[in-house]
């Protein structure tokens, strides 16, 4: 199913310049990701966007965007140890258990001094 695009080429054209979706619209046009309904160049028929557009403007870096953030596998494992964590002090009975702690001490301690949270002091 191709993705629709129907609402995205509604907010294309220079009524739209000034609006609250004026970065998608001018964006959309400098990258040529669409082109809008009625085919026109809104972007060169309007003075200020056209001057930003001549000398090279961009806000979306595509490859800048996609380099964000550890790579997905890194993303998820801090996630699971702490989870393994967690499981590994957990007594039979659902509660936590300082005896239960992973036998081979690898496993941070995960307990809380609630009165030293509670004093912005200690932090």
């Amino acid at each position: 199913m191709p993705l629709d695009t129907e609402v995205w080429r509604s907010y294309l054209g220079t009524e739209h310049l000034y609006g609250e979706q004026w970065l998608l619209c001018y964006e959309v046009n400098v990258k040529g990701w669409l082109n809008s309904k009625i085919g026109v160049d809104y972007v060169g028929g309007d003075a200020n966007f056209r001057w930003l557009r001549d000398i090279g403007v961009q806000f979306y870096d595509i490859d800048k965007a996609s380099s964000v953030g550890p790579p997905r596998s890194e993303a998820i494992d801090w996630v699971v140890d702490l989870e393994h964590a967690i499981h590994a002090r957990r007594d039979p009975y659902g509660g936590f258990d300082d005896d239960l702690a992973a036998e081979d001490g690898d496993v941070t301690d995960l307990s809380l001094d609630v009165k030293a949270c509670a004093d912005p002091s200690t932090v």
